[in-house]
């Protein structure tokens, strides 16, 4: 397996997922009954633990595109890398925002998210910059709110918003020298700002400049409310008219954190069934959208 590839094929789709789980879950109510009777209804609270996991949804949306203008580079602008002067002469940019959608139960969020965006091309498209990465996330605590946008060189820069601190109502010395600068930081951008939230205390990417952008978010309670912040800055050929994106996610949470009576009945099941709770009982997506439109 590649570092940055998913783990094993693309799960169970919705529907498949739902007939495995309620196969596993009779298997269950089966060995549950052996230490002792079931409920009224004739399951167990083993096989009923199984059953829940059906209400997961995982969902990939239509990625959100934006043409980052060269002609903001255009002025006379002093942080303006030579290099970017060269690449948008050659090359068009664009800013994609992929949304994922993800349900559990309450206490039962996913804690892996893997994500690969596939992108198609006549003359190429290739990644030029990633969030998140684990830069970024080091650089500012989980949960944390960023003011986020892309920078004269079409990389993503994001300053934390300003705190105001002691008497309300009035920003302390420190705030207000932070707003300043902010401001000047944000004079700097092409595009933005824009408000983004780091979701994931660990994160692995696939290197720029390929063809697609993969993603491994870790350690973190994924819910269907909140972004897990995927985005990329892509690259095409000034020649090129169209584009395409192939999504693809798949969702998992650790085996550890399920209930400890229901982890001993599972070790017991034939590993076909095991396999797929120890492996956090993973659910997938994939959608494919044809962005030339919106290019």
């Amino acid at each position: 397996m590649a570092e940055y590839d998913f783990d094993e094929g693309l799960p169970f789709d919705g529907g498949q997922r739902g007939d495995f789980l309620a196969e596993a879950a009779v298997a269950l109510d089966r060995l549950g009954m052996q230490y002792g009777p079931g409920q009224a209804h004739g399951t167990t609270d083993v096989g009923d633990f199984a059953r829940a996991f059906a209400t997961d949804v995982a969902d990939v949306q239509k990625p959100q595109i934006y043409r980052l203008d060269a002609r903001l580079l255009d002025r006379n602008r002093s942080d303006v890398p030579v290099e970017s002067s060269e690449l948008v002469r050659q090359f068009r940019f664009y800013w994609l925002s992929l949304p994922v959608s993800l349900w559990a139960r309450p206490g039962w969020g996913f804690n892996r998210l893997e994500a690969k965006a596939q992108f198609e091309a006549e003359g190429g498209a290739t990644t030029f910059d990633l969030l998140p990465d684990q830069e970024f996330t080091t650089r500012f605590s989980l949960n944390a709110s960023i003011d986020l946008g892309v920078d004269a060189g079409m990389r993503f820069s994001a300053e934390a918003p300003v705190l105001a601190v002691g008497v309300p109502g009035v920003a302390s010395a420190s705030a207000e020298a932070k707003a300043d600068a902010d401001a000047d930081a944000n004079a700097k951008l092409v595009v933005g700002p824009f408000d983004y939230r780091v979701t994931a205390a660990k994160v692995k990417h696939s290197a720029v400049g390929l063809d697609h952008a993969f993603w491994r978010l870790d350690g973190a309670e994924y819910v269907d409310e909140r972004d897990p912040g995927l985005r990329v800055v892509v690259r095409i050929p000034k020649a090129t008219e169209s584009m395409s994106v192939t999504v693809t996610i798949q969702a998992r949470r650790y085996f550890s954190i399920m209930n400890a009576r229901f982890q001993e009945a599972v070790r017991s099941l034939p590993n076909a069934i095991a396999n797929f709770f120890t492996g956090g009982t993973p659910l997938g997506a994939r959608g494919t959208w044809d962005l030339s439109q919106e290019m």
